[in-house]
């Protein structure tokens, strides 16, 4: 299985199997922003993703989506950002 193989798994595993079952209660947005143009399964999938390509350190994954992942995730926002939205999913990763 190639890169972009792994990469489809995961995505579609979190997107159906995990986060739309039962992750979503951990996840739930009260505001009028609760539905973003970068997901939360977005930033699970660049997450998880990163650490099976062998990038430990955030700014790494970041940076490593930039530069080879653009046109999957063409929403990211900067890595602020993309930090800020990670620590608030990180009560995903307990149960899951």
């Amino acid at each position: 299985m190639d890169w972009e193989d792994k990469r489809i798994h995961l995505s579609i595993s979190i997107c159906q199997q995990d986060h739309q079952k039962h992750l979503w209660f951990y996840t739930q947005r009260m505001s009028n922003n609760d539905t973003p143009t970068f997901t939360d399964e977005a930033v699970l999938t660049i997450s998880l993703f990163g650490i099976m390509q062998q990038h430990t350190q955030i700014k790494a994954i970041d940076t490593y989506t930039k530069d080879h992942l653009g046109d999957w995730f063409p929403n990211m926002p900067p890595y602020s950002g993309y930090v800020q939205r990670l620590n608030r999913l990180s009560v995903v990763f307990a149960p899951w």
